[in-house]
């Protein structure tokens, strides 16, 4: 809730400073056409929920283990920067809640991994009218907070189990993120919808595969769906549609 509160902190500043100097109406006519001005974009706020789990695997062996997806809620600062006609970057920090469960004979175990993950993505639109289409694609940095773990039942012989541990395993990671959706312009700002996939590419649990039994693959998978609110900032664009 503490990294919540300062999101909104930073989006009050900057929406102060947008709207000082400008019309929000006049200013929120969104990247349609060429800026004469230079750069534009908008800041504001996104959250969403997903679903997450980590895919075990090893190169050289089978893995015994049966995953399932947990649900998790993201929620953070977004920022869209455009410098040409019907492309630019978005550039995120998110606070993220990952993990996954693992069923057993007789029980299961179940965690839930907070982390805080910036993506710096590439993006593309198409629409001249103030609705558009768009893809985002680009890789992100994630940084581990803090988890908490379910255990229910006991491991029987013969199934796998493996629990992160912060003092060994890692806590930062990268991974690659695609996704799409729809944006909607309006005389108050600018609302995302927007629906993807990321996955880790570095590895959760950290694995010596000359001397260890741990899968040498553990990769973080999340389905996503979100929402984001943004204000205009920087100087107005062209506008030749409505």
């Amino acid at each position: 809730m503490r990294l919540f509160r300062i999101f909104i902190f930073i989006a009050a500043c900057l929406s102060e400073f947008s709207v000082s100097g400008q019309e929000i109406d006049k200013a929120a006519a969104a990247p349609t056409g060429g800026s004469k001005g230079g750069a534009w974009g908008y800041f504001g706020l996104r959250g969403g929920g997903h679903f997450s789990q980590v895919l075990f695997s090893d190169t050289f062996r089978p893995v015994n283990m049966q995953t399932s997806f947990v649900y998790g809620k993201q929620y953070g600062a977004v920022g869209k920067l455009f410098l040409a006609e019907h492309a630019g970057i978005q550039v995120e920090v998110n606070y993220i809640e990952k993990g996954y469960k693992q069923l057993f004979d007789s029980g299961f175990y179940s965690t839930k991994m907070n982390y805080v993950e910036v993506p710096l993505l590439m993006n593309a639109y198409l629409g001249k009218q103030k609705t558009q289409f768009f893809v985002n694609m680009g890789p992100y940095l994630e940084i581990f907070i803090n988890q908490k773990d379910d255990l229910l039942g006991l491991v029987q012989d013969g199934e796998e189990f493996y629990r992160f541990n912060p003092k060994v395993d890692r806590t930062m990671g990268y991974g690659l993120r695609a996704s799409g959706g729809l944006n909607r312009l309006f005389s108050f700002g600018l609302i995302q919808l927007e629906g993807g996939l990321e996955v880790t590419i570095s590895d959760m649990i950290f694995s010596n595969r000359l001397i260890s039994t741990i899968p040498d693959s553990s990769k973080h998978l999340v389905g996503f769906v979100s929402l984001a609110y943004m204000i205009p900032i920087g100087k107005k664009p062209d506008t030749d549609g409505q």
